[in-house]
């Protein structure tokens, strides 16, 4: 539930959509795959079927949702079978656009396993630690193998990005492009092994226990 996001994470989530556009890069915690198995609620496989971008009531902020038929559901009530809806801020509507750098991306007809936390209220979701929680499946391959694009997150650890935003708030420091391509934690991903499913599945499982 909502209500299960820390205040950190809160916090972090706010202070980096200011931060985004200037520069270029957006700072979130990073998290495990056991955190993120922790802190979802819903935890689901399945294909994106469909993608639309709107307006909000007040026409001042742009929002994609993002359906996902659900094949394989590891944690959470949603069934196999059944849609959910992501929703996510930025898109483009009416020839304009509004962008989060560091969220996670769909495309249609995209196999995808993501981390989500859900609002009870509206019975729509979010994806945990943005695109962090998102990994795209690759059937290409036998076994099919996951992978992830973090591109355009500054990844920090626990209490260091705590530190970091709010100094980064304050004016004490800044943050350039160049700067955020060294600083903090990075995923490099060409040079980790990318994982197989079946692996990616029990390690999802096994943090579940």
């Amino acid at each position: 539930m909502m209500n299960r996001l820390s205040k950190t994470h809160l916090l972090l989530c706010t202070v980096c959509l200011f931060l985004a556009s200037s520069a270029y890069a957006t700072t979130v915690k990073s998290l495990s795959v056991e955190m993120m198995a922790k802190d979802a609620d819903t935890i689901i496989e399945g294909k994106v079927t469909a993608k639309d971008s709107r307006w909000n009531a007040e026409k001042n902020r742009i929002y994609t949702y993002t359906d996902i038929d659900i094949t394989t559901s590891h944690k959470g009530t949603s069934k196999v079978g059944a849609t959910i809806q992501i929703r996510q801020i930025g898109g483009d509507v009416d020839g304009i656009s509004q962008r989060v750098v560091g969220n996670a991306e769909f495309s249609l007809g995209e196999d995808v396993l993501v981390f989500l936390v859900k609002d009870e209220a509206t019975n729509i979701h979010f994806v945990v630690g943005m695109a962090q929680g998102k990994y795209a499946i690759d059937r290409a391959s036998t076994p099919p193998t996951v992978h992830r694009r973090l591109q355009g997150l500054h990844r920090l650890g626990g209490a260091k990005a705590m530190q970091h935003v709010v100094q980064l708030k304050k004016g004490l420091i800044k943050k350039t492009p160049a700067q955020t391509a060294h600083a903090g934690h990075h995923e490099d991903i060409s040079a980790l092994p990318v994982p197989t499913l079946p692996e990616f599945r029990t390690r999802v499982l096994q943090a579940l226990r």
